[in-house]
């Protein structure tokens, strides 16, 4: 009603001007929503590659925020009624489903790691705030989401170092990989806010790393992202193996930005 937007107004323009320091403060940091739905999707696309080839997975998160993707094998999935992970965890993580069945294939985590220029520390009450505040009111399956991640993570705290993307990249990538491991970098919403000379050191890393790839040490980059005219968000994956002599890529989903659906197309 009319009153009532108004009362709002009022109550905006007093936190403005008396809580101004502290608006300013949330406003120096950039957005960190850490949405772990989205996790779906590089759980479908391990799925796909253990179902051709099993291999364990060493992943590595571009953009990781508060690290909360990187305890995927801590949580319980059904990817369109494909049960992974762990069946009694406190993130239940079930999108709806549409296309192709994933198929049915053990994923084993290994190791994961991850880099952030601004991380959220999940152990201090005032960052564990600021993930809440950037989910919005009234999406509960998000926010429930959310405080199962927050408590998975007191259990398992994820491995996040603060730096850019690039160098991270390419120091990670240099370290040995094991034999029958599968190397897989991940980001999901996170090149939209990354500069064209990040993204090209990224892109090089990949390229270098990859040219050294063999069947039984594969590289894989899973990119769930909006798509560069922004019509649709795309999970995206190239794998280097060593059995041709470019990289072999797939349009594996489309999906919400939020991961809520997706549209499931698969590596045929």
């Amino acid at each position: 009603t009319p009153g009532s937007l108004i009362q709002y107004e009022i109550a905006v323009a007093i936190a403005l001007t008396e809580h101004e320091d502290e608006l300013l403060g949330w406003l120096s940091r950039p957005t960190q929503t850490n949405e772990v739905g989205r996790i779906a999707g590089l759980m479908g696309v391990l799925a796909e590659l253990d179902a051709q080839l099993p291999l364990d997975t060493e992943l590595l998160e571009l953009g990781a925020s508060a690290g909360l993707n990187l305890n995927l094998g801590h949580y319980a999935f059904d990817l369109g009624g494909q049960a992974f992970g762990h069946a009694t965890s406190a993130v239940r993580i079930a999108p709806v489903w549409h296309g192709q069945q994933v198929p049915e294939a053990p994923v084993s985590i290994v190791a994961a790691q991850g880099v952030d220029l601004a991380p959220v520390d999940v152990t201090s009450a005032q960052d564990r705030e600021r993930l809440y505040a950037y989910t919005w009111a009234g999406m509960n399956d998000r926010i429930t989401r959310l405080r199962g991640a927050i408590a998975v993570a007191s259990d398992h705290p994820p491995g996040v170092v603060c730096g850019r993307a690039g160098p991270w990249l390419a120091a990670q990538l240099a370290q040995p990989q094991p034999e029958r491991t599968r190397r897989v970098v991940f980001h999901s919403m996170v090149m939209q806010y990354v500069p064209h000379a990040e993204r090209a050191a990224i892109a090089q890393a990949m390229a270098e790393a990859g040219s050294q790839a063999t069947p039984d040490r594969p590289l894989a980059r899973v990119a769930l992202e909006w798509r560069e005219d922004r019509r649709e968000v795309q999970l995206r994956l190239t794998l280097w193996d060593g059995t041709a002599p470019s990289p072999r890529e797939w349009l594996v989903a489309t999906c919400h930005p939020y991961a809520e659906w997706f549209d499931w197309r698969g590596l045929a």
